[in-house]
């Protein structure tokens, strides 16, 4: 996929104990594709926000998407 320049991106997670945050679409990601020009993104995740230990507001999550480029 290093070739990709455009991508849109729909993900429905549900049952995980974490979020998908800017740090883990970077480094799972986004890493991979260097020739990529357009990302197009929709992330909802479903889960039990009781059984997270960090409890994180929707500011703290966006805020990791600030860094990536």
């Amino acid at each position: 996929m290093s070739y990709l320049k455009e991508l849109t991106l729909y993900l429905l997670i549900e049952n995980r104990n974490r979020f998908i945050d800017g740090t883990h679409l970077q480094n799972e990601i986004l890493v991979y594709m260097p020739q990529l020009h357009s990302f197009t993104f929709y992330i909802s995740t479903y889960t039990n926000t009781v059984d997270l230990v960090h409890h994180l507001s929707s500011e703290d999550i966006q805020q990791t998407f600030t860094n990536i480029g």
